[in-house]
Protein backbone atom coordinates (compact mmCIF):
# COMPACT_ATOMS: atom_id res chain seq x y z
CA UNK A 1 0.00 0.00 0.00
CA UNK A 2 1.21 3.47 -0.83
CA UNK A 3 1.36 6.33 1.64
CA UNK A 4 -1.75 7.84 0.11
CA UNK A 5 -3.67 4.62 0.63
CA UNK A 6 -2.48 4.42 4.23
CA UNK A 7 -3.51 8.03 4.77
CA UNK A 8 -6.98 7.40 3.31
CA UNK A 9 -7.41 4.25 5.42
CA UNK A 10 -6.28 6.12 8.54
CA UNK A 11 -8.65 9.00 7.81
CA UNK A 12 -11.45 6.48 7.29
CA UNK A 13 -10.72 4.82 10.62
CA UNK A 14 -10.63 8.21 12.31
CA UNK A 15 -13.96 9.16 10.71
CA UNK A 16 -15.58 5.88 11.76
CA UNK A 17 -14.29 6.17 15.32
CA UNK A 18 -15.33 9.82 15.64
CA UNK A 19 -18.85 8.98 14.40
CA UNK A 20 -19.13 6.21 16.97
CA UNK A 21 -17.73 8.44 19.70
CA UNK A 22 -20.31 11.08 18.77
CA UNK A 23 -23.07 8.55 19.43
CA UNK A 24 -21.62 7.64 22.81
CA UNK A 25 -21.01 11.22 23.92
CA UNK A 26 -24.45 12.34 22.74
CA UNK A 27 -26.06 9.54 24.74
CA UNK A 28 -23.92 10.40 27.76
CA UNK A 29 -24.93 14.07 27.61
CA UNK A 30 -28.55 13.18 26.70
CA UNK A 31 -28.35 15.11 23.45
CA UNK A 32 -30.90 14.15 20.82
CA UNK A 33 -29.61 11.59 18.30
CA UNK A 34 -31.21 11.03 14.90
CA UNK A 35 -31.36 7.31 14.00
CA UNK A 36 -29.80 8.16 10.64
CA UNK A 37 -26.64 9.28 12.44
CA UNK A 38 -26.35 5.85 14.04
CA UNK A 39 -26.98 4.15 10.70
CA UNK A 40 -24.40 6.39 9.01
CA UNK A 41 -21.86 5.50 11.68
CA UNK A 42 -22.56 1.79 11.19
CA UNK A 43 -22.17 2.06 7.40
CA UNK A 44 -18.95 4.05 7.77
CA UNK A 45 -17.47 1.43 10.10
CA UNK A 46 -18.51 -1.37 7.75
CA UNK A 47 -16.95 0.41 4.78
CA UNK A 48 -13.68 1.01 6.62
CA UNK A 49 -13.50 -2.63 7.73
CA UNK A 50 -14.67 -4.33 4.55
CA UNK A 51 -12.53 -2.45 2.02
CA UNK A 52 -9.25 -3.93 3.32
CA UNK A 53 -10.88 -7.27 4.11
CA UNK A 54 -12.06 -7.64 0.51
CA UNK A 55 -8.61 -6.51 -0.64
CA UNK A 56 -9.93 -3.45 -2.44
CA UNK A 57 -7.90 -0.29 -2.71
CA UNK A 58 -8.41 2.03 0.27
CA UNK A 59 -8.94 4.79 -2.29
CA UNK A 60 -12.48 3.41 -2.64
CA UNK A 61 -13.13 5.01 0.73
CA UNK A 62 -12.91 8.40 -0.97
CA UNK A 63 -16.35 7.80 -2.46
CA UNK A 64 -17.69 5.21 0.00
CA UNK A 65 -17.45 7.36 3.13
CA UNK A 66 -19.35 10.35 1.70
CA UNK A 67 -21.88 7.90 0.22
CA UNK A 68 -22.40 6.35 3.66
CA UNK A 69 -22.82 9.77 5.24
CA UNK A 70 -24.97 11.46 2.59
CA UNK A 71 -27.08 8.60 1.21
CA UNK A 72 -27.10 5.50 3.40
CA UNK A 73 -27.27 7.22 6.78
CA UNK A 74 -30.36 9.36 6.23
CA UNK A 75 -32.20 6.79 4.10
CA UNK A 76 -31.61 3.67 6.20
CA UNK A 77 -34.35 4.50 8.75
CA UNK A 78 -36.78 5.63 6.02
CA UNK A 79 -36.49 3.56 2.82
CA UNK A 80 -37.93 0.06 2.86
CA UNK A 81 -35.14 -2.32 1.89
CA UNK A 82 -32.69 -0.42 4.09
CA UNK A 83 -35.06 -0.31 7.07
CA UNK A 84 -34.54 -4.05 7.41
CA UNK A 85 -30.98 -3.25 8.51
CA UNK A 86 -31.99 -0.84 11.29
CA UNK A 87 -31.89 -3.56 13.99
CA UNK A 88 -28.19 -3.94 13.21
CA UNK A 89 -27.71 -0.18 13.43
CA UNK A 90 -29.55 -0.12 16.76
CA UNK A 91 -27.31 -2.88 18.10
CA UNK A 92 -24.22 -1.07 16.81
CA UNK A 93 -25.29 2.11 18.58
CA UNK A 94 -26.11 0.21 21.77
CA UNK A 95 -22.67 -1.41 21.79
CA UNK A 96 -21.02 2.01 21.76
CA UNK A 97 -23.18 3.08 24.71
CA UNK A 98 -22.33 0.15 26.96
CA UNK A 99 -21.51 1.25 30.47
CA UNK A 100 -23.49 4.50 30.30
CA UNK A 101 -26.65 3.10 31.84
CA UNK A 102 -28.65 4.22 28.82
CA UNK A 103 -28.77 3.59 25.10
CA UNK A 104 -28.67 6.01 22.21
CA UNK A 105 -32.39 5.34 21.69
CA UNK A 106 -33.06 7.04 25.02
CA UNK A 107 -31.93 10.23 23.28
CA UNK A 108 -34.05 10.16 20.13
CA UNK A 109 -36.17 13.32 19.69
CA UNK A 110 -39.45 11.62 20.68
CA UNK A 111 -38.03 10.16 23.86
CA UNK A 112 -36.19 13.37 24.73
CA UNK A 113 -39.45 15.32 24.35
CA UNK A 114 -41.19 12.91 26.74
CA UNK A 115 -38.32 13.12 29.23
CA UNK A 116 -38.35 16.93 29.06
CA UNK A 117 -42.10 17.03 29.67
CA UNK A 118 -41.73 14.64 32.62
CA UNK A 119 -38.89 16.72 34.10
CA UNK A 120 -40.97 19.89 33.72
CA UNK A 121 -43.92 18.19 35.42
CA UNK A 122 -41.74 17.04 38.33
CA UNK A 123 -40.25 20.53 38.68
CA UNK A 124 -43.74 22.04 38.67
CA UNK A 125 -44.88 19.58 41.36
CA UNK A 126 -41.86 20.44 43.52
CA UNK A 127 -42.52 24.16 43.18
CA UNK A 128 -46.14 23.60 44.13
CA UNK A 129 -45.14 21.52 47.19
CA UNK A 130 -42.62 24.15 48.27
CA UNK A 131 -45.24 26.85 47.84
CA UNK A 132 -47.71 24.88 49.98
CA UNK A 133 -45.05 24.30 52.66
CA UNK A 134 -44.18 27.99 52.61
CA UNK A 135 -47.86 28.93 53.10
CA UNK A 136 -48.24 26.42 55.95
CA UNK A 137 -45.27 27.93 57.78
CA UNK A 138 -46.98 31.33 57.91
Amino acid sequence: MTRLEWAVEGAGLLWAFSDAWYIRESARRRVSIFPGAVASSMWTTLAVLWVPYLDYSPLHLLWLLPFCFVVLGPYTPRVFPLTLLMPFARTYGDLWCLGLGRTWRDCTPEVMETITRAEEYVAQQRRQEQSELHHQDR
